[in-house]
């Protein structure tokens, strides 16, 4: 008995060992995480351990209790300093994630599970084209160039001066590696690939290669007849494209997808005049939408100089406000969503030559080396041709260019933006904005709305509808549209842009036939149907949980006869209000009708057009109740109708019979880590709201909310975060904001010149 009991003490000793010495690589072993000196249990609280700086700056921050940093100084780049520090205590591993990422070396710290991430990124050499374009900033805008050198400097002293005590860096077992000024460009394409990166050519020339024009235009309309555009529509002339053909053979040989868009990433922003107002000055709202992880994307904060004065939510790494207002304008962002990707169709022998001018001509090869984690390190080789980097998908070949891989100025434009103090200065620093295309919405203490999309619209070739491009010919020349899409100051005394065209007219923007646009229409219908709204108002409306394709639906099934067996349904569709809510038995029916409707659009489409893509919601539904037939198989719409019915009802069922008896609608969100590792995210129950409600809540959300009012000499904001300010799980700013933003809470923001008059300050951290 006794050699059993110390048998087992041995083996428990030898298991723990192993335990606490075993790395899950990339995670660090469990004992040296909990090493109490250098492990997670040495970690203090972060919010508490800074208090004096000796660098010799005239820098003081204030920090209140939600963590928003108020940076005051009489030298404006000592604000970049400040922002810089203030980044890097906060979100400095989020910082060097988004850095590895962009230069293809995140699996040099995360390992080979990460690989595929660094064979798309290395081959665009982002490090390289960053280094030359702070470069060319050194000379063409010293100004700008040493505003980003005092931000690194600020972001190294942080890192330089105090121990790791961010939990991520302790898990992974890293070290932070030291900041660069040219990181601060990186972020541009790495927003472009999350918002500008997508390619659908494939499918869409099998759609117009074997579609009726009939069926085509209705099914897969490049843009609605009765979409309310950004910018007034009738400044512009309408003209549809033909459907002109740029490919070299058919498009059945080709049956696979290269790049889903995601829908429901969004945005929306909005702005009315006094007129409209009830406080008799303009209000502007944003709130953006992306997928939501912790730490988010945004950071919100203060800087007040000498001449610089802004206020609002910057990028972790970028030092610039890219939403908020200064003490003259504010602005807001959406995603203008356009296609910034051409694909060419190639001709190809041997798997090394392709067809170009009637000659056989070989890829462009080169080889790249990437750092792998605790393996050897991986090479690859990238094939290009004269029209862009080489894809392959089973036994075809294409060409791929994407525009926003080239240099990018867009961060001096923000730059700019921020120092602007009337539309004029707005606009013209907008000007040289490039890439992601962007809605800017505008208003000012003057009284002056206004929005600018800005980007660069590359310029297709008349009739170009959305296909695939021919590769054994020359690249179109590479020309963009020189028209700055603009507009101020409207009759109707608002603006808003929701992710629609900024015009009907002949020029490609792309992306948005694949889109419905319900929000779209309930935005401009709310801002349309009422005058003297104020901030109250403006809170409803971001919290607005209506969901008008119900209406939609709802005349579609007018005509229909309903089974007795479905009665249930039917008063559903006659007496609810289309509110999204949670714990609402009618919302949770009507999930399951939208639902059952896009599959039974992607069946139809599969099985009876006999093509990939999936028409949206309002295109179908448009279809159904239109008089467009053509032959047999395009003509069984009350069979579609019948098809609805029955997968709502089996689905209703379904959910009876697995307990869900109450049927009320409760979805949840889990919002991850960055890290991606399980148990470090929030579950957050009951949001309400779908991808069609101007509160998006599926699969993107409002990551901020923001709503300002521009009094002259008295800005009022109104701002929440889905998440926190800090980055770290030791932070009690980590996620403390989360409930009030899906409860529809608001902070009122603090936009003051003298620091005396701040509220709720917890830390005062002085440089000097």
């Amino acid at each position: 008995m006794r050699i059993f009991k110390l048998s087992a003490v041995l083996l428990t000793s030898l298991l723990w060992i192993f335990i606490t010495n075993y790395k899950f690589f990339p995670i660090n072993s469990l004992g040296n995480m909990l090493t109490y000196k250098s492990g997670l249990l040495a970690l203090k609280d972060p919010d508490k351990t800074l208090s004096k700086v000796n660098v010799g700056k005239d820098l003081v921050i204030k920090i209140d209790t939600f963590g928003i940093p108020y940076i005051y100084s009489n030298e404006d780049n000592d604000l970049a300093y400040g922002l810089g520090f203030m980044h890097a205590k906060d979100r400095y591993f989020q910082m060097e994630l988004m850095s590895r990422v962009v230069k293809g070396e995140l699996s040099s710290i995360l390992g080979e599970r990460v690989v595929s991430s660094d064979k798309f990124w290395k081959p665009y050499e982002f490090n390289k084209k960053s280094k030359e374009i702070l470069e060319e900033y050194k000379t063409e805008s010293p100004a700008f160039y040493s505003y980003l050198i005092s931000y690194c400097e600020g972001v190294n002293e942080y890192l330089n001066n105090n121990e790791i005590d961010d939990p991520l860096y302790k898990i992974f077992g890293l070290k932070p590696a030291k900041w660069k000024p040219e990181y601060s460009l990186l972020t541009t394409w790495y927003m472009s690939k999350n918002l500008a990166y997508f390619d659908y050519h494939i499918a869409h020339q099998e759609l117009l290669d074997n579609l009726p024009k009939e069926i085509f235009d209705i099914l897969y309309p490049q843009r609605f007849d009765d979409l309310e555009t950004i910018l007034p529509a009738k400044k512009f002339k309408t003209n549809k494209s033909g459907r002109q053909s740029f490919k070299n053979r058919s498009i059945n040989e080709v049956r696979h997808f290269s790049s889903n868009f995601n829908t429901d990433i969004g945005s929306n922003n909005w702005v009315i005049n006094s007129k409209k107002s009830k406080g008799m000055a303009p209000l502007i709202v944003n709130d953006p939408h992306l997928s939501l992880t912790l730490p988010g994307a945004f950071y919100e904060a203060s800087i007040i100089g000498k001449n610089l004065k802004a206020y609002g939510f910057s990028i972790p790494g970028v030092p610039l406000i890219i939403s908020g207002h200064n003490d003259n304008i504010s602005w807001g962002i959406t995603n203008g969503e356009w296609d910034l990707t051409d694909r060419y169709l190639l001709t190809t022998k041997k798997d090394s030559l392709y067809l170009f001018n009637g000659n056989w001509v070989p890829f462009q090869e080169k080889q790249y080396r990437i750092e792998v984690r605790g393996k050897e390190d991986e090479k690859i080789i990238v094939k290009r041709t004269v029209h862009g980097k080489v894809i392959k998908k089973d036994s075809n070949y294409y060409a791929q260019k994407w525009y926003p891989s080239e240099k990018s100025y867009s961060t001096k434009a923000l730059f700019d933006v921020m120092q602007a103090k009337k539309y004029s200065e707005f606009k013209n620093a907008l000007s040289t904005y490039d890439y992601p295309p962007q809605n800017f919405i505008y208003a000012d203490i003057n009284d002056t709305i206004g929005i600018v999309c800005a980007g660069k619209l590359p310029k297709r070739p008349l009739g170009f509808n959305g296909g695939l491009l021919d590769g054994t010919r020359e690249p179109f020349k590479e020309e963009f549209v020189s028209t700055q899409w603009e507009t101020s100051n409207p009759k109707k005394n608002y603006l808003f842009s929701a992710n629609q065209l900024p015009v009907q007219n002949d020029y490609y923007f792309g992306a948005h036939w694949n889109k419905d646009d319900y929000r779209v229409s309930h935005i401009d219908s709310l801002l349309n149907k009422k005058d003297l709204l104020n901030t109250r108002d403006m809170k409803l409306m971001q919290l607005d949980k209506v969901d008008i394709s119900f209406f939609h639906l709802k005349k579609v099934f007018e005509d229909y006869s309903f089974d007795e067996k479905y009665a249930y349904l039917k008063k559903m569709l006659s007496n609810w209000n289309g509110n999204m809510k949670s714990n609402s038995k009618e919302a949770f029916i009507y999930e399951i009708f939208r639902r059952s409707t896009i599959k039974e659009a992607r069946r139809y489409a599969n099985e009876e057009l006999k093509v990939q893509k999936a028409p949206s919601m309002k295109s179908f539904l448009n279809y159904l109740s239109s008089d467009i037939c053509n032959e047999g198989k395009f003509c069984a719409k009350k069979d579609i109708l019948v098809n609805i019915i029955k997968r709502v009802d089996s689905t209703v069922t379904l959910e009876n019979e697995k307990g869900n008896k109450e049927q009320q609608y409760n979805h949840n969100i889990f919002i991850k880590n960055i890290s991606m590792l399980p148990g470090f995210g929030y579950d957050l129950p009951n949001p309400g709201g779908n991808k069609n409600t101007i509160n998006v809540n599926s699969y993107a959300h409002p990551v901020f909310r923001s709503i300002y009012e521009m009094k002259k000499g008295s800005i009022e904001g109104h701002t929440i975060m889905a998440g926190g300010q800090s980055g770290k799980m030791n932070s009690a700013n980590y996620s403390n904001q989360i409930n009030d933003w899906r409860d529809g809470k608001y902070k009122k923001t603090q936009f003051k010149e003298n620091p005396k008059k701040l509220k709720n300050i917890s830390t005062t951290l002085s440089f000097n």
